[in-house]
């Protein structure tokens, strides 16, 4: 079987760049639904692709109000679970200029191989809404479920 992380790198550096560039409905396009994105303080199902381009405009629009000049994801390990599907863990990095505005953070991220092409599923940050807004823009199903801190 091929390795898995120049697959898991590629998918990251597309997505990112679709987000950065603000380009939200290319971006849905490379996520499977529904899956879910999670936190430590909340959980949010995106149901169809309004919802993935709600939240990663919200995202985007957080990185600039907090003067972000740079978003980077770098993986960290990748493998296959199934011959079409990968489990990652890939860290963020927010920058300002060389200063990380934020630090670095872990993200668990799985993608699907579906009809030729590899798509996202299911997000685990380990950040704290707090502190960068990933999953807050709402949704079209209403199924944000809040957790204790």
């Amino acid at each position: 079987m091929a390795d898995a992380k120049p697959i898991y790198q590629a998918f990251l550096d597309e997505t990112s760049e679709l987000m950065w560039n603000q380009d939200y409905a290319t971006y849905a396009t490379r996520m499977q639904y529904p899956y879910r994105m999670r936190t430590a303080a909340k959980d949010t199902f995106n149901e169809v692709p309004e919802d993935s381009v709600a939240c990663s405009r919200a995202f985007r629009e957080n990185l600039t109000a907090m003067g972000a000049q740079a978003f980077h994801r770098i993986c960290i390990q990748a493998e296959f679970e199934t011959s079409n599907r990968i489990h990652g863990v890939h860290t963020t990095y927010i920058l300002r200029g060389a200063t990380e505005l934020l630090p670095p953070f872990r993200t668990h991220l799985t993608l699907h191989f579906v009809d030729g092409i590899w798509l996202g599923g299911d997000v685990v940050a380990e950040i704290r809404n707090a502190d960068i807004s990933i999953n807050a823009a709402p949704v079209s199903n209403v199924t944000s479920i809040k957790r204790a801190m």
